[in-house]
C-alpha cells in the first residue's frame, strides 16, 4: 500500500465512522463504529484500492486503527461544541455547484471535495481536512501560497453548498492525531501595512496567490523549484 492509497483509506474509515455513529458529537459513540467499520475496510482494502498486501500488513491494520481511535478522541478535545454535519462533500462535482470567485474582473471557478464539515450551537461552521503527513500544515504554507486549500473549502462551505457562515477551520493530521498551526479564525497577516485576519483574510490572500498562479500559467511560468539546489548545490542561484 502506498501513501495515498493509505490516505484514502483513512479518509473512507472515518468518513464512515462518524456517518454511522448514533452520536458523531461524542467521541465514544465515534469509537463503538469505528472499530467494524475499520475492520471492513481493512479486509476489503487490497482489492478496493488495488494493492498486495505485505507479510506487515497485519500489524499494520493495528497501527493504523490505534491511529484513528486517537484521531477521534483527540478531535473532540480541540475545542468543545462542534458537531460533525458534513463529509466528503463535493464542489463543483457531482452535480453540485462549483465555488465561483471573482479576482481581477475574471470569473473563476473552483472544484474539490470537503473532508469534513462540523456545526456549533451559533450556526457557525469549522471545515476540517484530514492528512496523513504532517508537514505545510501552518500558516506560513498558506502566506507562502505551497497550500490553499483550507480557506478555499471553507468559502465553499459557505457560498457553493450554502451550508452556513464559515467560522474557523483546521488541517489534522491523521497519524499523529493533532492539528495543524494553521487556525483560519486566529489568521492574521499583515499587507501593506494593512490586517488581513480571520476567515476574510486567509482568503484575500488565497485569491491574491489564485490571481499569481493564473497569470504564470499563461505566461507559460514553471520554473522547477523543488531538487535543483540538492542535486547541483554549485549552480543554485
Amino acid at each position: 500500500m502506498d501513501v495515498q492509497q493509505r490516505g484514502s483509506l483513512l479518509h473512507a474509515i472515518l468518513e464512515r465512522a462518524y456517518r454511522e455513529a448514533q452520536n458523531p458529537a461524542d467521541p465514544a459513540s465515534v469509537l463503538d463504529t469505528l472499530n467494524a467499520v475499520a475492520a471492513q475496510a481493512f479486509a476489503d482494502a487490497p482489492r478496493a484500492y488495488a494493492f498486495r498486501p505485505s507479510p506487515l500488513w497485519e500489524m499494520e491494520q493495528a497501527f493504523l486503527l490505534e491511529r484513528l481511535e486517537e484521531t477521534v478522541t483527540e478531535l473532540a478535545e480541540v475545542e468543545p461544541g462542534w458537531t460533525p454535519v458534513a463529509f466528503e462533500r463535493s464542489f463543483g462535482r457531482e452535480g453540485q455547484p462549483a465555488l465561483e470567485l471573482e479576482i481581477d474582473g475574471e470569473r473563476v471557478l473552483l472544484r474539490g471535495v470537503i473532508d469534513r464539515v462540523d456545526r456549533n450551537a451559533a450556526g457557525k461552521l469549522r471545515v476540517i481536512d484530514y492528512k496523513t503527513g504532517a508537514t505545510a500544515l501552518a500558516p506560513r504554507d498558506l502566506t507562502d501560497g505551497r497550500r490553499l486549500q483550507l480557506p478555499i473549502y471553507a468559502l465553499a462551505a459557505e457560498r457553493a453548498l450554502g451550508l452556513g457562515e464559515a467560522a474557523d477551520g483546521f488541517y489534522w493530521a491523521i497519524l499523529r492525531a493533532q492539528a495543524g498551526t494553521l487556525r483560519l479564525a486566529r489568521f492574521h497577516q499583515e499587507v501593506e501595512g494593512q490586517p488581513l485576519t480571520g476567515v476574510d483574510g486567509a482568503v484575500q490572500v488565497v485569491q491574491g496567490h489564485i490571481a499569481r498562479i493564473l497569470q504564470g500559467i499563461r505566461a507559460g511560468q514553471f520554473p522547477p523549484t523543488h531538487g535543483i539546489r540538492s542535486m547541483y548545490p554549485s549552480r543554485a542561484k
